[in-house]
């Protein structure tokens, strides 16, 4: 069993191991972009490696990836790896180990996180010493049905057998019991304009240097304009994202990030809230921000939208417009540092403020 670095011309190789495990996968050139537009790798070229491959008689059997990453606390910044698409053939699973013990052997990285783990890669990372990151309320989703009809619809096809007379039964049912708790959003009204950003500018950078201030005690993904545009400027160009800004006195002050995916099992479309940031930190910038957002996303005909992880406080006033929840016993979510310090610091709940910004999962 041989293990190398993995290269861009692997992608159809990898591509075809990810989909045998039925896995997902980035499109090539994003999967390409994602290391070479990145601002730390466009900066250290030399000193970044993308993953590696395990090799059995020249076939490439497992591949781990590893995104750069940066963050901020206490106005300090640190640099970070990020597992992505860590997948080996059944048959060769003990060698996860190695593909791991390569990813945390990697130079000058302060941090490492995985936010796609499932319940059989955490056993390897806990052999490594990784641990859960604390906020717990990250794997407990919340919903806003957009278009009954269709969740019913999807959902019961899925559970049971799916035809025209369950399908108006289920709906009629769930309209009957549930209407209340469906349309409760709609008592909420907005009180500050919100404009939406179709790319991020220069505003974002005085925004995050605000922001990195204001929540010096949080552990935060850097929101510079680089940064963001990393992660969403595909997504924003081909009309996958949006972004909700409220301005005050001409300046950003809060923003919510919304990107658009599909659920192909149950073949529907739903708008996914990954980061919601606010320099006020108030009640009424956050419900503002989502309120738009919902309305936005019944604008581009989504059927669900969806919340992922956030700290308490925010889940708090999310919860405000009675969502529904979907609670999960297992989190994805996984770190490790070889800082004493940091470790110290990432073991407490009240640093955390996680969401899909953060790790390998807005791909």
């Amino acid at each position: 069993m041989f293990i190398r670095e993995v290269k861009f011309t692997d992608y159809l190789s990898v591509k075809k191991l990810v989909l045998k495990s039925n896995l997902t996968i980035y499109k090539k050139q994003d999967w390409i972009n994602i290391w070479k537009k990145n601002p730390f790798f466009k900066k250290n070229k030399t000193n970044f490696v993308t993953g590696w491959v395990l090799e059995k008689n020249k076939k490439i059997v497992g591949h781990i990836g590893s995104i750069p990453t940066r963050y901020n606390y206490n106005l300090k910044s640190y640099n970070g790896s990020i597992i992505s698409c860590w997948v080996v053939e059944p048959k060769y699973r003990l060698h996860s180990i190695r593909l791991v013990k390569e990813f945390i052997s990697q130079k000058n990285r302060d941090f490492f996180i995985a936010t796609s783990s499932n319940e059989k890669t955490v056993k390897t990372l806990k052999i490594f010493g990784w641990e859960k990151m604390p906020a717990v309320n990250y794997s407990n989703k919340l919903y806003i049905i957009l278009k009954t009809e269709n969740v019913v619809r999807s959902y019961i096809k899925k559970i049971l057998f799916s035809n025209l007379v369950i399908n108006k039964l289920s709906y009629y049912l769930v309209n009957i019991f549930l209407k209340k708790k469906i349309n409760y959003w709609k008592n909420f009204k907005m009180k500050n304009k919100i404009v939406i950003y179709k790319e991020v500018n220069s505003d974002f950078n005085e925004m995050w240097e605000k922001l990195k201030i204001a929540q010096k005690n949080n552990f935060l993904f850097n929101r510079s304009r680089e940064w963001l545009n990393w992660h969403l400027d595909n997504k924003l160009k081909k009309k996958k994202a949006f972004i909700a800004v409220k301005k005050t006195n001409n300046k950003i002050t809060a923003y919510a990030i919304c990107v658009i995916k599909k659920v192909k099992k149950l073949n529907l479309k739903k708008i996914v809230l990954v980061d919601l940031v606010s320099l006020e930190d108030n009640t009424q910038s956050y419900l503002d921000l989502i309120l738009f957002s919902i309305k936005e996303g019944i604008k581009l005909k989504c059927d669900l939208f969806e919340i992922v992880g956030f700290n308490d406080k925010k889940r708090r006033i999310l919860k405000i417009i009675k969502p529904f929840e979907i609670k999960s016993k297992f989190s994805p979510f996984f770190f490790k540092t070889n800082n004493l310090n940091l470790n110290k610091v990432l073991l407490k709940k009240k640093v955390w403020d996680p969401s899909e910004i953060d790790g390998d999962s807005i791909y």
